[in-house]
This record gives C-alpha cells, sequence and structure tokens, in this order.
C-alpha cells in the first residue's frame, strides 16, 4: 500500500512542475495544438486513474482474503462442535 502512494507522489512531483510550465508556455497556432493538449491532459488523468484503482483492487483482496479466513475459521469451529 505504501509503494502505491509513493508511486502517486512520484507521479505529481513529475506532473506538475514539467507538464503544466510546458502546457502554459504552450503557442496555440493551430487546431491541432489544442488535441494535443487535451489528450496529454486525458492521458494524465488516466494514469492518475489506474494509480488509484489498483490501490483500491489491492485493498479488496487483502478483505477478501480476511473475510475468507474468518468463514473459515467459523466452519471449523462448527464442525468441531
Amino acid at each position: 500500500m505504501t509503494s502505491t502512494r509513493l508511486a502517486k507522489v512520484i507521479l505529481m512531483i513529475l506532473i506538475v512542475p514539467f507538464f503544466f510550465e510546458q502546457a502554459l508556455n504552450m503557442k496555440l497556432t493551430a487546431p491541432i495544438d489544442l488535441l494535443y493538449l487535451g489528450g496529454s491532459i486525458a492521458l494524465i488523468a488516466l494514469a492518475l486513474y489506474l494509480t488509484h484503482s489498483t490501490e483500491h483492487k489491492g485493498q479488496e483482496k487483502k478483505l477478501e482474503g480476511e473475510r475468507e479466513r474468518g468463514l473459515l475459521s467459523v466452519a471449523s469451529r462448527n464442525n468441531g462442535n
């Protein structure tokens, strides 16, 4: 869980100074430039979404494992009686 948080922090550190500095200083001379800017923003959003979703999937798997162990221990207690 801490490694995904560290990856998020590194990703944000890379995005803020490099991307936004370039995006703010970019001169839009043709309509395609605006499409490139929009596409790059969409790719950054996708990257952040994927890092966020992988963190939640890891937590869900951990909870499922805990539930299975809890159910197995309850079932073994009932069979022992």
